[in-house]
């Protein structure tokens, strides 16, 4: 069999902080008026479904993370699953069909991508709101004369508002890869200024496509710098280091279940949140995350309800992380895609395509004012309740999300709040 021609995939998600101080004019005081600021919207059975996928796919990637490595963890699922949802669109066969059950796309193309475009369609609409912004972006960059079908275009243009750039992989393979990571910079505020590692495009690459995500937002209540101190954290090997702790006192929405709190922070509006679990147990994160598959989330979320003067402690982190996500894709099911059976004839007639790796990079920054987040995700693809208040004082997770769909973003654990960058 010839040697087939490389095609590379990206996508990027960011958020970040917040750069207002203080209370912005107006700022809600109760969660009623949070809510109410929050952009209505439209549900729809197959956009539920997408969104159903996207969760779902969150905990069982985050599953097989946390599996690997006992420190703090970070990743997007909504920027995996934007980049897989396009090399999806050009999937047949057995590959689509293992693509669809591993990463929870359901079995109708067509309105997969026609929900998942009204999803992207409802989050950029959050964005430029009073306190932060919210943004998507995607492009589609192919080698010159390599020839798509129309089909694919069509898809990625109609459900993902993808730009086509043409470039020359082959005779200017280092210009391209900067020109795309340029472009991911810009479209990120600099935060993923390398999504594309050196090396990674070639005479070989015949297309990439990268999405962007950027979000910038505040608290709806900001904690005050003044009420944060040095206060322990214990951690899950059972020692404790000293680390800022957060405080507040306010009206949250917060629940319990089965030995395990949830809390949940709007930013200024109240389209997106931070939801925050955290086990009772200082040493019972390993049994929090046996549960997550089991609905656990779902069981939080339904618990919640307004509390009013709840006590808040939290830690200021931040940290990054990276990962090769091959081998948790295969485990899913997803193996067809990485071998000479990948059939990706959806997006060229020739030469034959596979998926070479799928690469993710992650940051986060939690303070005072507001959450910084960043990732990125690159797919290469070649030829062939207790009421005594919320205490955060030891490992939980976190989630950033859109409230009106539930759709998360984020998704993460912290450890060791020490580990911190920024």
């Amino acid at each position: 069999m010839n040697s087939p021609a490389r095609i590379f995939f990206a996508a990027a998600m960011t958020a970040l902080l917040v750069s207002a101080c203080g209370e912005l004019p107006g700022k809600a005081a109760t969660l009623d008026e949070i809510d109410s600021r929050a952009l209505s919207y439209s549900g729809s059975p197959a956009k539920d479904l997408v969104v159903a996928g996207i969760n779902a796919f969150a905990v069982d990637l985050y599953v097989r993370l946390a599996a690997k490595d006992s420190g703090n963890l970070f990743f997007a699922p909504f920027s995996i699953e934007s980049a897989l949802a396009m090399t999806w669109a050009g999937a047949k066969g057995s590959t689509a069909d293992q693509m669809a059950k591993a990463l929870h796309f359901g079995a109708d193309q067509e309105g997969f991508h026609e929900a998942f475009g009204a999803l992207v369609e409802d989050i950029g609409n959050a964005g430029s709101r009073e306190g932060y912004e919210l943004s998507t972006a995607n492009s589609l960059w192919v080698q010159s004369g390599f020839t798509l079908l129309e089909t694919f275009t069509s898809i990625l243009s109609a459900s993902y508002g993808a730009l086509l750039h043409p470039t020359d992989f082959q005779g200017a393979s280092e210009t391209s890869r900067l020109a795309i990571n340029d472009w991911t910079a810009t479209q990120t505020k600099a935060r993923i200024p390398d999504l594309l590692p050196p090396g990674s495009i070639d005479a070989g690459t015949r297309l990439v496509l990268a999405n962007a995500l950027y979000f910038k937002g505040s608290w709806a209540r900001t904690f005050p710098a003044a009420d944060t101190s040095q206060a322990p954290f214990n951690r899950a090997r059972g020692d404790s280091i000293e680390v800022p702790m957060m405080r507040q006192s306010a009206q949250f929405r917060f629940g319990a279940s089965g030995g395990t709190k949830a809390l949940e922070l709007p930013y200024t509006t109240g389209d997106i949140s931070m939801l925050l679990i955290l086990p009772e147990d200082p040493a019972g994160l390993a049994a929090l995350e046996a549960d997550l598959q089991g609905g656990i989330i779902d069981r939080l979320v339904a618990a919640m309800s307004a509390v009013d003067g709840l006590e808040i402690l939290l830690p200021r982190f931040g940290f990054a992380a990276s990962f090769a996500l091959r081998p948790e894709l295969e485990s899913l099911g997803m193996t067809d895609a990485f071998t000479d059976s990948a059939d990706f004839t959806g997006i060229a007639a020739s030469p034959p395509l596979s998926i070479g790796d799928v690469y993710h990079k992650s940051f986060v920054l939690v303070d005072e004012e507001g959450t910084e987040a960043a990732a990125a995700t690159a797919v290469t693809v070649g030829v062939t309740a207790m009421l005594e208040g919320f205490r955060a004082d030891h490992p939980f997770i976190f989630l950033i999300r859109h409230n009106r769909s539930g759709a998360i973003l984020f998704m993460g654990r912290v450890v060791d709040p020490s580990a911190t960058l920024g």
